[in-house]
């Protein structure tokens, strides 16, 4: 699955929120926010956007993997691409699993890609960075 605009859906205010939440005092967080920032959002390309969605977005990560945990899944992120890894295909439970999946995206400010990027893959080995 793929988060749609990622980078640019990840907002300076959340970045600003997290740099308040671990102790930086408010000029220093939006000194901060007003380096990592463009627009309003992570830039697309800035070598710190990566490891700052990163660190935004543990809530997600969380969320996701207990998701993937109950319905027999690894669940693996690389930027804006998530991966679902189950032992064994079984359709109905894939089918409500990616309706939950997209809840909990859109619930933590994102949006799915649902038709091209959007990809099950059976029956062969795959690999995921």
């Amino acid at each position: 699955m793929d988060l749609r605009s990622f980078f640019e859906s990840t907002r300076a205010k959340a970045v600003e929120r997290f740099f308040l939440r671990i102790g930086w005092g408010r000029g220093a967080a939006r000194l901060l926010v007003s380096l990592l920032s463009l627009d309003g959002s992570l830039p697309q390309g800035a070598p710190t956007s990566p490891r700052l969605s990163n660190l935004l977005n543990y809530r997600l990560d969380v969320r996701l993997d207990a998701i993937a945990r109950r319905n027999g899944a690894a669940y693996t992120r690389y930027a804006d691409d998530l991966t679902f890894s189950f032992e064994a295909d079984r359709p109905p439970v894939v089918r409500s699993f990616v309706h939950s999946v997209k809840n909990v995206v859109e619930d933590e400010g994102y949006r799915l890609h649902q038709k091209r990027k959007l990809q099950v893959r059976r029956r062969h080995r795959q690999l995921v960075t």
